[in-house]
């Protein structure tokens, strides 16, 4: 009798142990995920800041001499048959 007690108090205590390092690596995982999630969201913050920036360095870039269109055509076509 006391053998059966010991050894259920004894699976008892395994049992606890167990579900206590998994809830530990639970509350890990949920701690990384978390993490994770303000990480990447601070990302793509930063990736759409990026974008507006370039487009917006996209229209204050004026357009090309259609003089310099032509040399750059012209030099071009010399450095292919060089």
């Amino acid at each position: 009798m006391t053998i059966g007690l010991g050894l259920l108090a004894l699976l008892g205590f395994a049992f606890w142990l167990l579900w206590s390092k998994l809830h530990n690596i639970e509350q890990k995982l949920f701690k990384m995920h978390d993490e994770m999630g303000s990480s990447l969201k601070y990302i793509e913050e930063q990736l759409h800041l990026t974008q507006r920036m370039i487009e917006r360095m996209d229209e204050n870039i004026p357009p090309v001499p259609q003089s310099v269109k032509d040399v750059w055509k012209e030099q071009e076509f010399l450095n292919k048959y060089e």
